[in-house]
């Protein structure tokens, strides 16, 4: 039965149809009741977007952020945001890479989206402390200590973090 469906799939492949996506999947281990169960699941996640955008949709310029959360929204039928956590997320992504300027730039853009985000600003500082620019670092951490109160649950961490950054700066 398996021929058919592979048949199918090199003569979509040779007919283009504009816009036609076919994904065909064998289930290896699966057993036959449940094959309906896993293609639905294929198709959804073949078909949408994730709301959390991977790293390889990231080019060079922050714009694709913009780029990917409007195709996600036109996707979805909904408005989509850029969400704080998931453009930190890239930011932090490309630190662990060694890409301290265009982490910067991911978090300077998160920034612009989400200027009273106390994980904003302290993302930014993380990323100048990565790359170097302590006095940037302790003055991005500045700014979240500035509107973060006692209930966020983090204020511990940004107080030493602030406390470290300023004693490497006073040397």
């Amino acid at each position: 039965m398996r021929e058919r469906y592979d048949e199918l799939q090199q003569s979509l492949q040779s007919h283009k149809a504009r816009g036609l996506r076919f994904f065909s999947d064998a289930f290896a281990g699966i057993s036959h009741n449940l094959t309906s169960v896993a293609g639905a699941f294929n198709t959804y996640y073949s078909l949408f977007l994730p709301k959390q955008m991977p790293i390889s949709a990231l080019t060079d310029d922050v714009a694709s952020i913009d780029a990917y959360y409007q195709n996600l929204s036109q996707q979805w039928s909904e408005q989509i945001s850029p969400p704080d956590r998931a453009v930190r997320s890239l930011g932090y992504n490309l630190t662990g890479s060694k890409q301290f300027t265009r982490a910067i730039e991911v978090f300077k853009y998160n920034l612009k989206n989400h200027p009273k985000s106390v994980d904003a600003f302290s993302a930014l500082s993380y990323g100048y402390e990565m790359q170097g620019d302590t006095r940037q670092a302790l003055e991005q951490m500045g700014s979240a200590l500035a509107i973060a109160d006692d209930s966020y649950p983090y204020i511990n961490y940004l107080r030493e973090t602030k406390a470290r950054l300023q004693t490497q700066v006073d040397k």
